[in-house]
């Protein structure tokens, strides 16, 4: 292996081997500076290629709809989160979705909403400043603008930020750029490769200039909104603890500081908190608990590694705590037995009818992991435990403190002591780990199987009034655009209404028949209006409806407390007065049926046409090239290529350890917690399997140039 400079930094290709012999596409003047060979003998616009990505990208992610599905621990949850920060309110009031996920989500979706940025562009820019900083610097170590651009094409194209696996309001649209800003921080961090004198004909490594604090000062922040994104965090530390073993090693061998090494720890340590400690400290002052989210401290993983530790009377994977284990619980905790009403009643119920919808297991009877710990948090609520954090918290100590009394006194027979959401691991997991990690790598090289639903086209079904609401109040842009209802009918209303005493809310409602559509209602008070009638005793509002691919389904409601007033179908709507009371009237002035916007339907059916082309190229090709830099790579680190390409072996060796990493994550919750691959479990891996594929490939490109050079001698 080649000795490791702690000096990594931009002025290393003067010292790294001899000057290229003929000038070519990959490759810059000879004898010509670093920085010239980045511009090229072709002058080649390389730059104007990296925007026509990055265009590209940002333009697909502007077309990407934003579904939302309502899910109360999901999108809806994210979107309230946000709507409170907004409010002025930190997270909200306390419940037990409060401190449910990491705020970093919701804080990232308030910031879009004071910038007035839509949600899936700004996401992708994040991943997009991440990919262009990794191939930058994979271009600056091959000495290579080719290379760069090379590096950077796989990422900006890839299609799973584009696919309708990741079209919900969700976190992991921003854990991909921050997993990219993540590694690509680190892969500046990592020291160069020095020159061992007699294999690269040079008489002596000249050491290269230290990269300054502020690569390890953005990884620290990066790093910290990562932790706060989503909890699974721990997956970036055998990457991280290969970037310091490697400034460590430089170091022993004479080529850095120890003492700068410690600063340069301390500033990313100190970044990092500087995310996580106000956060934190939020929380304590909001809630009276000083942490980020339950699921990475404090006592509800010791609650639930107390349950997942009593032993099964016949283990069923996927269910950590089965209805026979439970019971035995039961007989033993008073904390546990206040909870059974609600863990076996219909609640219980629910929360087993959609695990077993989303990753159904057979027989489907029993709580699934995932599923198990958000029920057990319902439960909590519904005893009334969960009126402050510091109850629930006494609550949770108090069931995983009576469960592990009866595990030591042998009341309950037990696993050790544990703590932490994911169940013990059993001998029998070890088929399933293997099975798992083989998934999780096919579904990685294939992109999550993108190419079957790039682009949805419009939502299922139509967004509920409170919900869109929600939605209107934190995201910026259309809440559920649906360029694939472009071609269908749209049904106009304008009216208006007259009311004394309490609100009118009106809204689409449609039934189970309605099929795909989208409506937008707009309404304005008019005391005009309100004068011309002559009723001064109350308020006056206008309103506009447009409703497209509807159907007879979808009717327009008037509703006031909850209670509906009249109601009347959008394809029967006529002109004329739809309700006359005392306190109400309404009237609908026209109504009219809009035809087919055929050149809309074209030019919105685009970017779906382009997105899914972009998938059916991308994901053979990643299928077939993840193999091949994989032999690429070991080439690399173990064979005899030329400087230039030898120095993106460490990086390669970083994208490598961090891609088994992320699969290792994902085969660990295959065999243990969910069933079914989700994409969006998968998506994080995804660029991260293609950044190696562009590295070594521009890597051996550079290695099979300077081969041939020497075969031809010139």
């Amino acid at each position: 292996m080649p000795l490791l400079n702690a000096g990594a930094g931009r002025g290393t290709d003067a010292a790294i081997g001899p000057p290229a012999r003929r000038a070519g596409f990959w490759g810059g003047r000879p004898g010509a500076p670093p920085g010239a060979a980045w511009r090229g003998p072709w002058r080649v616009p390389w730059g104007g290629l990296d925007a026509a990505l990055l265009a590209l990208a940002l333009w697909l992610a502007l077309a990407t709809p934003v579904v939302i599905v309502g899910g109360p621990d999901d999108d809806l949850l994210y979107l309230r989160l946000a709507r409170a920060i907004l409010d002025g309110r930190w997270l909200g009031d306390f419940s037990q979705t409060t401190l449910a996920r990491g705020p970093g989500f919701p804080l990232f979706l308030a910031a879009c909403r004071l910038l007035r940025l839509p949600l899936n562009p700004a996401c992708e820019a994040v991943y997009l400043a991440g990919c262009l900083l990794l191939s930058r610097h994979a271009g600056r170590l091959l000495r290579s603008r080719a290379a760069a651009t090379w590096c950077l094409a796989p990422l900006a194209l890839d299609p799973v930020p584009f696919s309708a696996g990741m079209a919900m309001v969700m976190r992991e649209k921003l854990y991909l750029g921050l997993t990219m800003l993540a590694l690509a921080l680190l892969a500046r961090l990592l020291p160069d490769p020095v020159p061992a004198p007699g294999r690269d004909q040079v008489p002596a490594p000249v050491p290269a200039p230290v990269p300054g604090p502020l690569p390890a000062a953005l990884f620290g922040l990066v790093l910290g909104a990562f932790w706060l994104t989503r909890e699974e965090g721990v997956w970036l530390l055998p990457a991280v603890l290969f970037v310091w073993a490697a400034r460590l090693l430089a170091c022993w061998r004479g080529h850095g500081r120890w003492g700068r090494e410690a600063a340069m720890l301390a500033l990313a340590v100190a970044g990092g908190l500087l995310v996580i400690a106000p956060v934190a400290a939020l929380n304590a002052r909001a809630y009276g608990v000083f942490r980020t989210n339950d699921f990475q401290s404090g006592p509800y993983p010791a609650a639930l590694g107390a349950l997942e530790r009593v032993e099964h009377a016949r283990w069923r994977r996927y269910v950590p705590v089965p209805r026979e284990v439970r019971a035995r619980v039961y007989a033993v905790s008073a904390a546990a037995r206040e909870l059974a009403p609600v863990l076996e009643g219909p609640l219980g119920g629910d929360w087993t009818a959609l695990g077993c919808g989303a990753s159904p297991i057979a027989p489907c009877d029993d709580l699934q992991g995932t599923w198990f710990m958000f029920a057990l948090r319902d439960a909590v609520a519904a005893a009334g435990h969960y009126r402050s954090a510091p109850e629930a918290d006494a609550f949770y100590r108090r069931l995983a403190g009576e469960i592990d009394a009866a595990c030591a006194d042998g009341r309950l027979a037990c696993l050790p002591p544990r703590r932490g959401v994911l169940p013990p691991l059993r001998l029998a997991d070890a088929a399933a780990l293997a099975r798992g990690f083989w998934r999780a790598s096919v579904a990685t090289a294939g992109l999550g199987g993108s190419a079957a639903e790039a682009l949805p086209g419009g939502p299922p079904v139509a967004v509920p009034p409170d919900i869109a609401e929600e939605a209107r109040a934190v995201l910026e842009g259309p809440v559920a655009p649906s360029a694939s209802l472009a071609a269908a009918p749209a049904r106009s209303l304008r009216g208006w209404l007259f009311r004394r005493g309490g609100a009118v809310t009106l809204s689409v409602a449609c039934g189970a028949g309605a099929g795909a559509s989208a409506s937008e209602l707009e309404t304005r008070e008019d005391p005009a209006l309100a004068r011309d009638l002559g009723r001064a005793d109350g308020r006056a509002l206008r309103f506009a409806l447009v409703s497209r691919g509807a159907g007879a389904a979808c009717r327009l409601v008037v509703a006031r407390d909850g209670a509906t007033l009249a109601e009347t179908p959008l394809d029967g709507a006529r002109p004329g007065v739809l309700l006359d009371r005392d306190d109400l009237t309404i009237f609908i002035d026209a109504a009219a049926t809009r035809a087919p916007d055929a050149a809309r339907a074209a030019a919105d059916n685009l970017p779906r046409l382009a997105a899914r082309a972009l998938a059916l190229a991308m994901r053979p090709f990643t299928l077939a090239a993840a193999p091949l830099a994989l032999l690429g790579l070991a080439a690399l680190a173990l064979g005899r290529p030329p400087p230039g390409a030898r120095a993106a072996a460490p990086l390669g060796l970083l994208l490598l350890l961090a891609l088994l990493a992320r699969l290792g994550v994902v085969a660990l919750g295959q065999a243990t917690t969910v069933a079914a691959l989700e994409p969006r479990f998968i998506a994080p891996g995804a660029p991260v399997a293609l950044a190696l594929i562009g590295v070594v490939f521009a890597a051996t490109a550079i290695w099979a140039r300077d081969l041939a050079a020497r075969v031809t001698g010139r």
